[in-house]
C-alpha cells in the first residue's frame, strides 16, 4: 500500500470513528481539581500501553502534549515536536477554563484555542503546518522542554526549560508568517506563468507572444531592506546581482538620489579601505618574498602614491629604464614608476622586504650612533642608479611607450620602501638623522605607509561611525 501524506491521512474517514480520546481526573500537585484527556487509535478497552496523554486541563491553564497519530510512522504517540514535549497555554483573565466532562466537552474547549493552534485532537495537537518554523526553532534550543503562552505583557524569555511568549507576541509572529507565505505563493505564481508562456507559447511562435522576463514586483526590494527584524545575507551569487542592478540604474539613481548614492560611494570607499588595511597587516606578520609586496602594491597603486606630499599616479611596475647591453643583459628595472597628476615629473620606487635591516648593528666608535645598514645603502644606491639611466634613456623610452609621452624627468624623484620603523630611542635618532641627510632620495619604511593608510581611515570615517565601532559591512 502507498505511503498516504499528511494532508491525505487527516482527510480519511474512518468507519469505527476513530482516532479516540477518553478522559480521567486527578489532583495536580498544587492540590488543583485537572482533567486528562488520553488518546489513541483504538478505543480504550484495547488500548493497551498504546495510548498518551494530550491534554492536561486546569481551570487555569492548558498543558498540551502533541503527538505523533499516524501509526506507520517511528514517532507515532511520541513528541511530534522533538524535545519540545508540551505547550502551556494560561487562561484568560476574563474567564476560567471549564474543565471537559465528555469528549464533546473537549472538542469545545479546542475550539476557543488562538489561532495558529491545530483545534482537532485527531491529528496530534501543537500548532498548524504553517507555523512549523515555530517549534522549529525552538527544537535549537534542546534543553527548552516547554514553551508557554500567558495573555500578559512582557518580553520573550528563554528559561533554563521553558520559552516564555506573550499571547499578542504570538498573534504576531503567526500574521507575519501568513504574510511571508501569501509573498511567497503570489511569486511563485508569477514564475510558474513565465514558465508556462515561455515553454509552450513563445517556443513555438517567438514573434506573436515575445519571451516573457521576470518582473520584481515594485516595492518588493524596498521591503526586503526595510525587513529590520531579519537582516539580508546575501549570497555571492545575489551579491553580483546586487552590483549588477546597482550598475544599470546609476543613472537613474545619479538624478533621482544623488546624496544616498554618494554615501554610498563612501561607504563603499571605506569597507574596501578598512579590508586593504586588514590584508596590508596581516602580510606585514608574514616573511612575504620583494615580488609579493611588488605584487600587492601592483594591485593596490595608491597606496605608494602616499609616499608623495603631491598626488602622483602609477605610470609603469616594473618597467624596462634603459641600460641595456650589446649582447642583451644589464637592463635597468625599477620596481615602480610613478609620475606627479599634474606635471607628469617622474619619480622611481624601488621595494624592499619589511625584515629588510636599516642599520648596522654595532654603534660607531661607542657613540649612541648608527650608519646604514649594507642592505638600506645599496638600495639607495640601486634606486640612484635607476634614476640616471631612466633620464638619460627617456627620450628612447618615450618612443617606444605611449605611457610615457607625456612624463618628464624634470627633477626624478627616488624612493626607498624598506624595513620597519625603529623602535629604540637610538635606533630613531640615527634612522632620521640618515635619511632626512639625503637630497635625492626618501627612505620609508612599511610601518609608515600603513599609517598613512589609518589616518584617511579615520578622516574618511564619519563621526557616528568614529563612536560606535568598527564599520559593517552591507553585504
Amino acid at each position: 500500500m502507498a505511503s498516504l501524506t499528511q494532508s491525505e491521512f487527516r482527510a480519511q474517514e474512518r468507519a469505527d470513528g476513530g482516532p479516540f480520546i477518553w478522559l480521567d481526573e486527578g489532583i495536580s500537585e498544587e492540590g488543583k481539581q485537572e482533567v486528562y484527556v488520553f488518546f489513541s487509535d483504538v478505543p480504550q478497552e484495547r488500548a493497551g500501553d498504546k495510548f498518551a496523554c494530550i491534554l492536561t486541563v486546569q481551570t487555569d491553564l492548558i498543558y498540551i502534549y502533541p503527538v505523533g497519530v499516524r501509526p506507520d510512522k517511528p514517532d507515532y504517540l511520541k513528541p511530534r515536536y522533538g524535545t519540545l514535549e508540551r505547550i502551556l497555554l494560561t487562561r484568560k483573565v476574563a474567564r476560567p477554563f471549564q474543565l471537559p466532562k465528555a469528549a464533546e466537552d473537549v472538542e469545545s474547549l479546542l475550539d476557543d484555542l488562538p489561532p495558529g493552534f491545530l483545534k482537532n485532537y485527531r491529528f496530534g495537537l501543537g500548532f498548524q503546518w504553517e507555523y512549523r518554523s515555530l517549534t522549529n526553532t525552538l527544537q535549537q534550543a534542546p534543553e527548552v522542554n516547554t514553551l508557554v503562552i500567558h495573555g500578559g505583557d512582557g518580553f520573550p524569555e528563554l528559561l533554563p526549560t521553558s520559552f516564555v511568549l506573550t499571547l499578542n507576541e504570538f498573534k504576531y509572529l503567526c500574521a507575519e508568517v501568513r504574510r511571508i507565505a501569501g509573498r511567497a505563493t503570489r511569486s511563485a505564481s508569477r514564475e510558474k506563468g513565465q514558465l508556462m508562456h515561455n515553454m509552450l507559447l513563445h517556443r513555438l511562435d517567438p514573434e506573436r507572444f515575445p519571451k516573457s522576463k521576470r518582473e520584481i514586483k515594485s516595492g518588493d526590494i524596498a521591503e526586503l531592506r526595510g525587513d529590520l527584524r531579519n537582516p539580508v545575507a546575501l549570497s555571492k551569487c545575489d551579491r553580483r546581482a546586487v552590483l549588477s542592478m546597482l550598475s544599470a540604474n546609476v543613472s537613474q539613481l545619479a538624478s533621482t538620489e544623488p546624496h544616498s548614492l554618494m554615501q554610498l560611494k563612501g561607504d563603499i570607499e571605506l569597507v574596501t579601505l578598512g579590508q586593504l588595511i586588514e590584508r596590508y597587516s596581516e602580510m606585514l606578520t608574514k616573511e612575504y618574498s620583494e615580488s609579493k609586496w611588488q605584487g600587492f602594491f601592483e594591485d593596490n597603486p595608491f597606496i605608494l602614491s602616499l609616499a608623495f606630499s603631491v598626488p602622483f599616479m602609477l605610470v609603469q611596475s616594473q618597467p624596462y629604464a634603459g641600460g641595456r647591453r650589446s649582447y642583451g643583459g644589464g637592463g635597468k628595472h625599477p620596481d615602480f614608476i610613478y609620475a606627479a597628476a599634474a606635471t607628469g615629473n617622474l619619480a622611481v620606487i624601488e621595494i624592499k622586504k619589511p625584515s629588510t635591516v636599516l642599520l648596522q648593528a654595532k654603534a660607531y666608535r661607542g657613540d649612541d650612533i648608527f650608519g646604514l645598514s649594507s642592505e638600506l645603502s645599496g638600495a639607495v644606491s640601486q634606486v640612484l642608479n635607476q634614476r640616471e639611466t631612466l633620464q638619460r634613456t627617456l627620450p628612447v623610452l618615450k618612443s617606444e611607450s605611449k605611457d610615457l609621452l607625456d612624463k618628464y624627468g624634470f627633477s626624478t624623484r627616488c624612493i626607498v620602501v624598506a624595513g620597519r620603523s625603529p623602535t629604540e630611542i637610538a635606533h630613531q635618532k640615527s634612522f632620521e638623522l640618515m635619511r632626512n641627510s639625503m637630497v635625492d632620495v626618501v627612505v620609508m619604511t612599511f610601518d609608515e605607509l600603513l599609517e598613512r593608510l589609518r589616518m584617511i581611515q579615520v578622516a574618511l570615517t564619519p563621526p557616528t561611525l568614529k563612536a560606535s565601532g568598527p564599520f559593517d559591512t552591507p553585504f
